[in-house]
């Protein structure tokens, strides 16, 4: 997906807890160090269960500003989710893949709600 942002502005929103709240409006706890707690409180109830889902992980890799590797921090559990940022002529275009889990459902969840989340910060 292609957005009209810097790649350090991106980075800035996906690895800060103010600037996920500001572009997705989640409450966060993020730390992007290898190891580091990747926290993200839904406020939607996509599991269909009576309150907020919490994604719970950590950073598996990083490389400011180009890439975030997260992954569960649970032994039991491995999904993982590697977000890239690469500089387009208007901007950046993010992509984000899922591994571990249904791929094809998670990835469409996420381009809504990154799509969505984006349109309201700009609007």
């Amino acid at each position: 997906m292609d957005l009209p942002a810097t790649r350090d502005q991106i980075w800035q929103l996906l690895t800060t807890a103010d600037g996920l709240y500001e572009w997705l409006g989640h409450r966060a706890i993020v730390d992007p160090v290898i190891g580091g707690p990747f926290e993200l409180f839904l406020t939607e109830d996509i599991t269909e269960s009576t309150g907020a889902v919490a994604v719970i992980g950590q950073v598996y890799a990083i490389d400011e500003p180009r890439l975030l590797h997260l992954g569960s921090a649970d032994p039991k559990s491995a999904y993982e989710v590697k977000i890239e940022l690469t500089p387009t002529l208007d901007g950046t275009r993010l992509r984000v893949t899922h591994l571990g889990f249904d791929n094809a459902r998670a990835t469409v969840q996420s381009r809504r709600r990154i799509n969505r989340a984006w349109m309201n910060k700009t609007s």
